[in-house]
């Protein structure tokens, strides 16, 4: 009854119910999971409910960043880390290496958060192509764009045609200019 009030007891609760995939699913959908500083009850169900999609994907859609606790094969599944991504941008941090590059991945975590950027994997993070089209969705990402791409006119110019505070973001060598 206690999980169903505040999902996080799970962690106080005994191995046979941590197992219990009907108490694991009631602690996922309890009012307290959808806290931004609640832990995932997903961390404390027992390893074969942390591989089980049926358990991961309710996890992941109420709370993104459970991906972090569910195996490492559904972090590498694109249904899951999808979703997880979708209820939020940081939850890209805990899809496997592969997913992490997938433009289409990187571009839905970073709608909800640009500090994901640093998540997305490094081949999209130096593809100017993909920098400047996540610039001209948002121009306030040039802040999380390495270096060189802040001293790029061209991609400097694309994020403060989106967003004119870009431009406080822009590289010391293009400032000089």
């Amino acid at each position: 009854a206690a999980v169903r009030r505040d999902g996080g007891q799970l962690e106080f609760a005994s191995a046979d119910l941590q197992a219990d995939r009907g108490v694991v699913l009631a602690a996922i959908s309890a009012p307290s999971v959808h806290s931004s500083s609640a832990k995932s009850p997903l961390a404390f169900a027992a390893a074969d409910l942390k591989r089980d999609p049926a358990v991961v994907l309710p996890a992941v859609q109420a709370a993104g960043v459970a991906l972090e606790h569910a195996d490492c094969e559904l972090q590498s599944d694109a249904g899951i880390v999808e979703a997880a991504v979708r209820q939020s941008g940081a939850a890209l941090a805990f899809a496997s290496p592969e997913l992490q590059r997938s433009a289409r991945l990187a571009r839905l975590a970073l709608r909800s958060d640009r500090r994901a950027l640093g998540s997305v994997g490094a081949e999209l993070r130096g593809d100017r192509d993909f920098i400047l089209a996540i610039v001209a969705e948002d121009g306030l990402q040039l802040e999380f764009v390495d270096d060189a791409f802040r001293n790029d006119r061209e991609v400097v110019l694309a994020a403060a045609r989106q967003n004119l505070r870009a431009f406080h973001h822009a590289g010391e060598n293009l400032l000089a200019e």
